[in-house]
């Protein structure tokens, strides 16, 4: 890898050369994601069983099968296929970010790529406590709480969820809240280029709540405790969002 400049300046590519460390870059990061997925459908029926576990425990508790079903001989196939792709975009994730640095790195200034070293390590934390949140509480208490409405689930319907169905359920909640738990990162960094000032954050926090549950309903299934527990999180990294944004910009 050649030595970065410090002043973006000092180094000029032509439109062509743009182009070609565009597509070299593109084809690293893809290579990273295919190599990945490879030794994911390896671990294939492990990393099923995993992400799937959340809903086959929920069915248990009504006194069903914890077997999910399959309602066409592609099933396994295509669920296996998209849990492997899905887990190893997420695990392989810093290597495409890395890719997709060293083609942009060239034209920021030094203070402003030692700025992306803070914020690209915050960014991936955020995600992966995003994740294991949305694993271990929200799928758990909230697939109990939609399959319990009504009591109509064990009394005079039995669960029968499908195997897709269950592993896009538990992959998009899962998804969603790590992209959530990224409202601090933003917050501060729109503070930080003097977008928003931090304190239009504390003076507007009545109307960021109601934001906050218009879009929770909007993500979550419509129930109470999933845009509940969606709420709550977000209502609490707002006012992370707002000491963070508070430290960035300094004193205004």
């Amino acid at each position: 890898m050649r030595e970065l400049p410090d002043n973006p300046e000092d180094y000029r590519m032509s439109l062509g050369e743009h182009l070609e460390e565009l597509r070299r870059r593109i084809i690293y990061a893809l290579a990273g994601v295919g190599i990945v997925t490879v030794l994911c459908l390896v671990f294939g029926r492990t990393l099923v069983d995993f992400v799937t576990e959340p809903v086959r425990e929920a069915v248990k508790e009504f006194g069903a099968e914890a077997n999910l079903v399959v309602l066409s001989p592609t099933e396994p196939f295509v669920a296996t296929m998209k849990t492997a792709f899905v887990i190893a975009f997420v695990i392989s994730s810093p290597w495409v970010f890395y890719q997709m640095w060293l083609f942009v790195a060239a034209g920021l200034y030094r203070h402003e790529r030692r700025v992306v070293y803070i914020f690209v390590p915050f960014s991936a934390t955020l995600f992966v406590a995003g994740t294991v949140f949305a694993y271990e509480i929200v799928l758990k208490y909230g697939l109990y709480f939609l399959l319990s409405f009504g009591g109509l689930v064990g009394t005079i319907a039995t669960p029968t969820i499908t195997l897709s169905a269950a592993i896009s359920f538990v992959m998009i909640m899962s998804v969603v809240m790590g992209a959530i738990f990224q409202l601090p990162l933003v917050m501060m960094i729109l503070a930080k280029v003097g977008i928003v000032e931090s304190h239009t954050y504390v003076e507007n926090w009545r109307y960021a709540i109601v934001a906050v549950f218009v879009i929770s309903a909007i993500m979550t299934p419509p129930d109470v405790f999933t845009q509940l527990a969606m709420a709550g999180p977000m209502i609490a990294l707002y006012w992370v969002g707002v000491l963070l944004s508070k430290l960035v910009a300094g004193p205004e």
